[in-house]
């Protein structure tokens, strides 16, 4: 009887709470297994938890491609440093310095059906900002800037008739007033909220 508690207790335990003379050699082999397999359970579960923290960052990776059309690491990581720097809630910086980039305002303005469109247009000097050429997407803007595309009088029709065939967003960006006819916009303030279509959250190591 006194061995067998001895023997329950060291499996529960998986370890030799007595001197190891005191245990047989059946019940040392049986504590042996009991703690290789715990430590087969804990390796399973940290690889588990790394699967977790990587499924994590694709989703995250998956939202922003949602939401801002796909984000290089470089241009993420150099956003989220400039939001931890600001006082306030790091999500709610990281997310209003990203909805202020030149090419996220191109695309809440109805101005492009795609990001990619946008951010080409910029790269090959359509846009002006307060009348200067701007070739950066990444330029951040301020309440009052003036966009415009500058395109031919062919492109600008063409683009009206589009407006008129589809709308390419279900709301348009309050914080922007936009005259179709100009192909141009004023940045009016700052958004107050920013509504998504999900909650966007960041990696708990990001923040």
């Amino acid at each position: 009887m006194k061995k067998l508690l001895i023997s329950k207790a060291c499996k529960q335990s998986v370890s030799f709470l007595w001197h190891p003379n005191r245990l047989n050699k059946k019940l040392k082999l049986s504590i042996a297994k009991a703690k290789k397999k715990q430590l087969n359970f804990q390796r399973i579960k940290e690889q588990t938890n790394r699967q977790t923290n990587l499924k994590i960052r694709l989703d995250h990776k998956r939202e922003m491609k949602a939401l801002f059309g796909g984000l290089p690491e470089k241009q993420r990581k150099t956003t989220l440093f400039y939001a931890k720097k600001q006082t306030g809630n790091t999500r709610n910086a990281f997310l209003l310095n990203l909805e202020m980039r030149l090419d996220t305002c191109l695309f809440r303005m109805n101005f492009f059906p795609t990001f990619g469109a946008a951010r080409q247009a910029i790269q090959h000097g359509f846009i002006s900002i307060n009348g200067q050429k701007i070739k950066q997407p990444t330029k951040i803007l301020r309440p009052s800037d003036f966009i415009q595309v500058q395109k031919s009088d062919s492109w600008k029709t063409s683009f009206l008739k589009s407006l008129k065939d589809r709308n390419l967003l279900k709301k348009t960006a309050q914080h922007i007033e936009i005259n179709p006819k100009l192909a141009a916009g004023i940045i009016l303030y700052y958004p107050q909220q920013i509504f998504y279509p999900f909650q966007f959250t960041l990696p708990a190591g990001n923040l």
